[in-house]
């Protein structure tokens, strides 16, 4: 009952900004915003709970580098002589790696942090990468800069403002600064000293994920979508404030055992995975996180937003003349189109296969009964 009523809330408040919100064609965004996602999302079991908890205590490197801006902060000599708050992908990728090794935890995720919670294997743990989390504060820093230009216009392709890890000036933080109100910026001080700038805006990437995952819930209760997801929830980084921002909430992920890959889809679950994608506006969907379970149902895995997106208009909510929402789910359709063209293909001769075998077998059956017919009739 209490998921009823949550999800119910949930699609008022999509459908608030346009009563016709269901339809993606006319779609224009939506009022979520991340605190209404935390009230939304269900509880771990309360043991679970504890053991990642417990998880996230014996291991607070993971808190302070792994979930924060540690190189906007962090910076040495050279950058700093720079000018410049950015470091490469790579020693973003070298870092998580590292943090966790030191934990005995293997990361599964080239960019992201993906991994079984050593206290219960039964479990996994999500957490948008540093380098994603980056993308979005450049985001932000580049909605900032067209809106202070005047040319807020030119966010109809993002592209025009969006550099994938461009480095910020600290001149460009200075303008963050002071564009940002303090509900927007994280800065948090852990054992006296600041783990993050002040002006480095809150972040929704990790936090994402549970937003497109009631999005698809919804879509799969209200339609009766053969469809499953894992079950998912938050976990709050002990020390770290209750508001949400991707440094102060982890994602725990129920670990789904022998998953195989998708090799056919058939034309009803074409259409359902479509339903689902223009649904939720999910801009992804590919071989990793399309699969099929022991039971035959396809599973959606991956619910994470594009790491281009804005954090200051969180959940698809249309900036200036862009319309994140129609972007991403046609994007994710493309995706979708192009990983599983095969298996969509090989869905439409099983079924014109079986369609000719029923025809060829009712004709046997109608021959069979002329037969039985004629030879009545001789009698």
């Amino acid at each position: 009952m209490k998921n009823t009523l949550k999800l119910t809330l949930l699609s008022v408040l999509f459908m608030a900004a346009n009563i016709q919100a269901m339809d993606p064609k006319i779609f224009r965004g939506n009022i979520i915003d991340a605190q209404t996602i935390k009230e939304l999302a269900p509880e771990a079991p309360e043991n679970v709970k504890q053991q990642a908890t417990t998880w996230l205590q014996d291991n607070p490197d993971f808190a302070k580098t792994v979930l924060g801006y540690q190189r906007l902060v962090d910076l040495t000599e050279e950058e700093k002589a720079q000018g410049l708050l950015s470091i490469t992908r790579k020693t973003y990728d070298a870092t998580q790696a590292l943090v966790l090794e030191k934990t005995g935890t293997k990361n599964m995720s080239k960019w992201n942090c993906l991994f079984r919670l050593p206290t219960n294997r039964k479990w996994v743990v999500r957490a948008a990468g540093a380098v994603h989390i980056r993308q979005n504060v450049n985001r932000g820093a580049a909605h900032i800069k067209a809106r202070l230009a005047g040319e807020l216009d030119k966010e109809l392709n993002p592209s025009l403002y969006y550099d994938y890890n461009a480095p910020l000036t600290h001149e460009d933080y200075d303008r963050l600064a002071q564009n940002l109100e303090d509900s927007q910026c994280d800065s948090e001080m852990v054992d006296g000293q600041a783990v993050v700038r002040k002006d480095a805006p809150k972040t929704f990437q990790t936090i994402s994920r549970m937003a497109y995952h009631l999005r698809l819930q919804e879509v799969i209760e209200q339609e009766d979508l053969p469809l499953v997801l894992p079950a998912t929830h938050f976990i709050h980084v002990p020390g770290r404030p209750k508001d949400m921002s991707d440094r102060n909430y982890i994602i725990l992920e129920k670990y789904m055992k022998g998953l195989q890959d998708v090799s056919l889809i058939t034309p009803e679950e074409d259409a359902t995975i479509r339903r689902a994608i223009e649904y939720s506006g999910l801009f992804t969907l590919n071989t990793r996180s399309l699969k099929r379970t022991k039971s035959g149902k396809l599973a959606i895995l991956d619910f994470e937003q594009p790491n281009n997106s804005n954090p200051l208009a969180f959940l698809h909510k249309t900036t200036g003349t862009y319309n994140p929402y129609k972007g991403n789910y046609e994007a994710g359709l493309k995706d979708y189109d192009k990983h599983f063209k095969d298996a969509i293909k090989a869905g439409k001769e099983e079924q014109k296969n079986a369609e000719n075998a029923r025809k060829k077998s009712q004709r046997k059956l109608d021959e069979q009964k002329r037969k039985s017919d004629e030879a009545a009739a001789q009698k």
